[in-house]
């Protein structure tokens, strides 16, 4: 593949990454708040927009991961062909950073909803409602910064993918592990993303059970808020590890040996 291709590949999956990622800033945090917007179901009510746009959701997130794992296609043959300067160094590691920090917070903020709700369900009394919405607060804030950081991980990653990436012919061929980094970065990120996707489910089997206008058992209500809950936090660990694959792949790249003379 030669480097304009790569570069190609890098900056559309770039652009498309930064699209998935504000529509997941928009409605990324829906999964954490099925708890406490079950509360809010009237019959005859409209559905909260936790539950309305679960589909919207899983979208943005599928055209997240697939961009992302155009645009790791892309890098990861640039880092076998092309020379890294100093900031591009900097912006791809910054890259790895936010990611990880967006991991970490999405993950804190759906382990905090799942266990407030593990503590909650079994009650005899139920939760009340007051409660279940300072819990939903609680998680919210950490869960905020996670995609923040997600987005903010996306745009660095578009600003690199605009600078010039200069051939380096004659070059030491970059260390195997750079490949393999890469690769395993790319894989957890499109793992994110079909896992938060994959909250369509639980999410979607919840909102037909509340607008059946039939009876709907409590413990079925209970899985789907903890298949949702649990998802999220499978797809936070999985951000998690990209971030901190792609600080690696950053450094890899960075003491790979300049061309020689």
């Amino acid at each position: 593949m030669e480097i304009p291709t790569a570069g190609k590949l890098f900056l559309g999956g770039s652009l498309g990454a930064c699209g998935g990622a504000v529509g997941l800033v928009r409605l990324g945090t829906a999964p954490l708040l099925v708890f406490r917007d079950v509360f809010a179901v009237r019959a005859g009510g409209s559905l909260p927009e936790s539950l309305q746009y679960c589909g919207a959701l899983a979208l943005f997130s599928l055209l997240f991961g697939a961009a992302s794992l155009v645009a790791l296609t892309g890098l990861i043959q640039l880092a076998r062909m092309a020379t890294f300067s100093s900031l591009a160094l900097i912006l791809l590691i910054a890259a790895g950073a936010a990611s990880a920090a967006g991991g970490g917070g999405l993950w804190l903020g759906a382990s905090r909803q799942l266990a407030s709700f593990r503590v909650a369900a079994p009650s005899e009394a139920g939760p009340k409602p007051h409660e279940v919405a300072t819990a939903a607060e609680y998680a919210l804030a950490p869960a905020r910064v996670g995609f923040a950081g997600l987005l903010a991980s996306s745009a660095l990653l578009l600003v690199l993918s605009c600078g010039s990436l200069k051939g380096s012919p004659n070059g030491a061929r970059p260390r195997v592990a750079v490949g393999v980094v890469g690769r395993f970065s790319a894989a957890s990120v499109t793992g994110f993303a079909l896992v938060l996707a994959a909250t369509w489910f639980p999410m979607h089997k919840l909102t037909t059970a509340l607008t059946s206008g039939g009876t709907v058992k409590p413990d079925e209500i209970a899985l789907s808020i903890s298949r949702t809950l649990q998802l999220s936090v499978l797809a936070a660990a999985l951000l998690l590890m990209h971030g901190v694959l792609l600080i690696g792949f950053g450094i890899l790249v960075r003491r790979v040996p300049g061309p020689t003379k």
